[in-house]
């Protein structure tokens, strides 16, 4: 977004970069939920998505001086989510769902892409502009598959 509007006010840019991060977290946890709702503690839902709202509402109200301090805290929330999204796909293994190898490889990819993403930022190594771009493209193609192959069994 900097460099395709570079007269855009860093004080927008910076809010609407960190809530749409927030709002991520939020779509996901909803997703994870909805896609294999018999799999996923519900009792987590409300938790999660509410710390998310909490964080999103933090980036939009509070001065950058204040929400970015905040990043170390999501940084453990994203860990958490991580984590669940993980247990839910072994319980979706175990359980033998419809579409859990297509969101294993999809969760692979993503994780795939975040350790391209650590790896330009700590070791100021810079991946080529298009994996980002086929690894996101490959996990929503394989999201869409498992959200089909999740429909036709309802």
């Amino acid at each position: 977004m900097y460099y395709l509007l570079p007269e855009y006010p860093w004080i927008v840019a910076i809010k609407l970069d960190y809530a749409a991060i927030y709002l991520l977290c939020i779509l996901l946890i909803k997703y994870t939920f909805k896609t294999y709702p018999e799999d996923v503690p519900r009792s987590y839902e409300s938790f999660l998505v509410s710390s998310a709202l909490g964080m999103l509402i933090t980036a939009i109200v509070l001065t950058p001086k204040i929400f970015t301090l905040l990043h170390n805290d999501f940084v453990l929330f994203l860990f958490e989510i991580i984590i669940l999204g993980f247990f839910t796909l072994l319980v979706t293994f175990l359980r033998k769902r419809k579409g859990f190898t297509h969101s294993l490889i999809g969760a692979i990819i993503l994780l795939s892409c975040l350790v391209i993403q650590v790896v330009k930022y700590t070791l100021l190594v810079e991946p080529h502009y298009f994996s980002f771009l086929w690894g996101y493209m490959i996990l929503f193609f394989l999201q869409s598959v498992t959200i089909s192959q999740q429909v036709a069994v309802r």
